[in-house]
């Protein structure tokens, strides 16, 4: 009997601190809860109380205002990085004419020895901030810098940087961006574009066109989609070249893409019969953006074709081609035999309709 009631004390003592350890946990993670909130409240008051201080006054510089640096509000070090997101927001919004107004107040305030100071440090939304920043304040003492973090394999921080170099000097980065944008198939053709754009035709057509004539085809292809932000005239004479003397079927699926010279229409006829169903695909699209009377015909010859994108493609095209009205492509439809075709026509005509 007493080794029966020496077994239940035992697991009584066990319960008991099994209760205490439970207790003990809850209430820590109460505690802890406890700092989050208060925590999180006083970091949203203490953005709050920044936000009022400073923002009307990046305002009112943008607007063309001058500040002296006694009127300037205060800004602790633990604020820098709410100062850099609203200074960042407010060159994002303006050009760079209007910005020339913030020269002053980045050299009183050191805009640019903050950035660095950003993007040497470990986390990332800061090294985002400090990047960002830099390609703003235009200091070229930062290209080094800015240069390596490019072969960052974090996608944003690796193009954020590089949006700063064309910032700070567009033909030098297209020039040091572009072995990047050749090799790295991460970096999404959305996301080059804008960054070329803003470099602009001058800056990056030479580079461009180098690049397209020594690299392979894969990458090669991916580089011709980016043609269309070079020059006009010498984008067309190379996709001229290119399809003259290209074996690859994606250098030519590419360039059927962007070609935009209706001088070009032989070369695009030819390719409409190519062995391989997605070049002719590509033909009937570019027939639909270039083709004249003489096109509508083969147009129509290609609904018949086995494969059902390049049937959709060239119904897309002779609903795109402006002399043709909706009863002479409901008259095409009900001419063609194969209920494919006429398939493919209902559904071109129907989004015309819808749009």
């Amino acid at each position: 009997m007493s080794a029966s009631l020496a077994a239940s004390e035992a697991v009584l003592r066990v319960a008991w601190v099994t209760a205490q350890v439970s207790l003990a946990g809850t209430a820590l993670l109460l505690l802890c809860l406890f700092w989050m909130h208060t925590r999180r409240r006083t970091l949203e008051q203490r953005e709050r109380s920044f936000v009022a201080r400073w923002r009307p006054t990046l305002a009112a510089i943008a607007l063309g205002g001058t500040t002296q640096p006694e009127q300037l509000p205060s800004l602790a070090r633990r604020e820098h990085e709410l100062f850099l997101r609203e200074w960042i927001a407010m060159h994002e919004a303006l050009d760079r004419t209007s910005c020339c107004g913030f020269d002053a107040l980045n050299r009183q305030l050191k805009v640019g020895a903050i950035a660095t100071r950003m993007l040497r440090q470990r986390r990332l939304p800061s090294r985002l901030l400090g990047t960002v920043a830099l390609g703003h304040v235009g200091d070229a003492a930062a290209w080094d810098a800015l240069l390596a973090e490019t072969g960052s394999h974090n996608l944003a921080l690796s193009l954020a940087a590089a949006r700063a170099l064309v910032r700070l000097d567009a033909a030098r980065a297209v020039a040091a961006l572009m072995p990047l944008i050749e090799r790295r198939e991460d970096w999404p053709h959305t996301r080059i574009w804008p960054l070329l754009q803003e470099a602009g035709p001058e800056a990056v057509t030479g580079t461009l066109l180098a690049a397209i004539a020594r690299s392979a085809s894969r990458a090669q292809a991916r580089l011709v989609h980016l043609l269309p932000l070079a020059d006009e005239t010498e984008a067309a004479a190379c996709i001229r070249r290119l399809l003259q003397t290209t074996d690859s079927d994606w250098v030519v699926g590419a360039c059927m893409g962007v070609i935009e010279s209706p001088a070009e229409l032989p070369t695009i006829r030819h390719f409409a019969a190519h062995p391989r169903w997605h070049i002719r695909m590509l033909a009937a699209k570019a027939l639909g953006r270039l083709g004249d009377a003489q096109d509508e015909a083969r147009l129509v010859a290609m609904l018949g074709d086995t494969e059902w994108w390049v049937r959709y493609r060239a119904a897309q095209a002779l609903v795109a081609l402006p002399w043709m009205p909706r009863k002479r492509l409901e008259a095409v439809r009900d001419a063609q035999a194969d209920r494919y075709a006429r398939d493919a026509m209902d559904h071109a005509i129907a989004e015309r309709a819808y749009q």
